[in-house]
């Protein structure tokens, strides 16, 4: 019975074609537009979930900005390892517990493209401890926090966990 008025057969194929087209509208009107790393200041970087297991990687976001940390066991200790999706002109690491702080140190510079990065450190990390970073890049910095879960499982020498 209420599909024999046309008007209301029209309606409900119009009223969800107009509903989406409002939505892009308003976020093209009102929504917060992208805008390049401004020389001078600090952007938040994001733990994603992969930190949160054994999985031997830890990625951490703020939009196109993208690192990844590894882990290497080695003779002498661990290889703390970091990919970047950007050139970046130096990384300050710092590995502690929530409540107590240690000095950062600064990683080198595996190649000259300023992509890969790393740091010996002298024991594994344990679990109560907490990745802090900055990475600059261009006059901007990058800061991130990360659990040292995904370095919990037994690591071999590519940084993956088996």
């Amino acid at each position: 019975m209420i599909f024999t008025n046309k008007h209301v057969v029209i309606a409900m194929l119009v009223a969800p074609i107009l509903a989406i087209m409002a939505w892009y509208a308003v976020d093209e009107l009102i929504g917060e537009k992208p805008q390049a790393a401004a020389e001078g200041r600090s952007y938040p970087l994001i733990e994603m979930s992969n930190c949160r297991y054994e999985s031997g990687r830890c990625g951490l976001e703020n939009e196109d900005f993208k690192l990844e940390i590894t882990l290497a066991s080695t003779a002498t200790g661990a290889l703390l390892q970091l990919t970047s999706a950007h050139a970046l002109d130096g990384i300050l690491i710092e590995i502690a517990t929530a409540d107590r702080q240690a000095a950062p140190e600064p990683m080198q510079a595996d190649n000259s493209t300023g992509q890969h990065w790393s740091l010996a450190l002298k024991q594994m990390p344990g679990p109560q401890q907490r990745i802090r970073l900055v990475a600059g890049k261009g006059g901007s910095s990058w800061f991130g926090e990360a659990t040292t879960t995904f370095t919990q499982g037994e690591v071999d020498g590519n940084g993956m966990t088996r």
